[in-house]
């Protein structure tokens, strides 16, 4: 039980931040970061693509005569490798396997590279302007990722901004009152007529009635009968519910129940419900140390998104690129109709 409270304490957490944590147009968080203004100038880089091979027509994959071809090098690994994420990296280096497999697809991708070159994609128009674009956009979070490097505070969010922040918002940190709930669901498909409902209903009572007497186990009664995929796996166990999500026509028999109780059926608009009542657990705080972790990836994640929102916002007025809005309709109407 410790572990499912633990769990559902984490979900409900990470629910809860992504709710109070909608930091868009908060100066404070800016305050916090110490986020001043953004002056640094951003790098401006020339791209020029590389020659291509000639074109052998025999064989459209074949290296240029000319050129013996190129080969994966050390350095060129050590590049990719010193540009991804930190685990990738080491999930790639720690076993010879997974490494000779990422040598591999590399070695392929450049194959790919030479056959493209060799027909001269890389010359073709289209191409060169989307080459262009994925430079620019190198480029770009390149400067990005260096002001975030610089600016962006190492220690935060501090012990004390996160005990703030928690403070502040305190109320939203509750797990609601819960209650364990297993069920066995009979549906009332669309379209079904009266008679095929009261059948339904008559099928209802005699399997509570069977779990009742103790003829029919409730576990394999739902094994067998019930037509809630995921509970049914399960044996019925549907797990700790809040009180608050539950129907009203289901949450008032329901939690009229003792312990350990089964209801007689119970009719709602998607079917039959023959429930039994678990541990209702009332409602609890979610304490600063349950959350902190979570608390503490939210708060920089947010953070560095709006940072990042900044970086823009003071590049636009650095370097502001207007266009008239006449000028932006005029290009609308004459790409409706010249684009396929």
């Amino acid at each position: 039980m410790n572990v499912m409270r633990n769990t559902l304490i984490a979900i409900l957490t990470l629910a809860v931040i992504a709710v109070i944590l909608d930091l868009s147009g908060v100066a404070s968080l800016r305050k916090m970061i110490g986020m001043g203004e953004v002056t640094s100038v951003a790098a401006q880089q020339d791209h020029k693509g590389g020659s291509p091979a000639s074109d052998d027509s025999s064989n459209w994959a074949k290296p240029d005569k000319k050129d013996p071809g190129v080969e994966l090098q050390y350095q060129d690994v050590q590049q990719i490798l010193a540009n991804i994420d930190v685990n990738r990296r080491k999930a790639l280096l720690d076993k010879e396997d997974t490494f000779h497999q990422f040598i591999q697809q590399e070695e392929g991708n450049l194959s790919v590279l030479q056959a493209a070159k060799v027909n001269k994609v890389d010359q073709d128009q289209n191409t060169v302007f989307l080459m262009q674009i994925a430079a620019d956009r190198v480029v770009r979070e390149s400067y990005i990722s260096k002001l975030m490097a610089e600016k962006f505070p190492a220690d935060f969010p501090t012990d004390d901004q996160i005990k703030e922040f928690y403070e502040k918002n305190k109320d939203k940190f509750v797990l609601g009152e819960r209650v364990h709930v297993w069920q066995i669901f009979l549906k009332i498909d669309e379209g079904m007529d009266k008679a095929a409902i009261t059948s339904l209903e008559k099928k209802a009572a005699d399997i509570a009635t069977r779990i009742r007497q103790g003829k029919l186990d409730f576990t394999k009664a739902a094994f067998q009968f019930s037509e809630n995929h995921p509970s049914r796996e399960n044996g019925g166990d549907m797990g700790l519910i809040k009180v608050s999500e539950l129907r009203p026509e289901i949450s008032k028999p329901l939690l009229a129940l003792k312990e350990g109780e089964l209801s007689r059926p119970v009719r709602s608009d998607t079917g039959i419900h023959i429930l039994k009542r678990g541990t209702v657990v009332p409602q609890q705080d979610v304490t600063l140390e349950q959350v902190r972790g979570q608390l503490v990836q939210a708060l920089k994640k947010q953070a560095m998104a709006q940072f990042r929102k900044a970086i823009y916002e003071q590049a636009i007025k650095t370097y502001p690129i207007e266009i008239d809005d006449k000028k932006i309709e005029e290009w609308r109407l004459r790409l409706r109709t010249n684009l396929p």
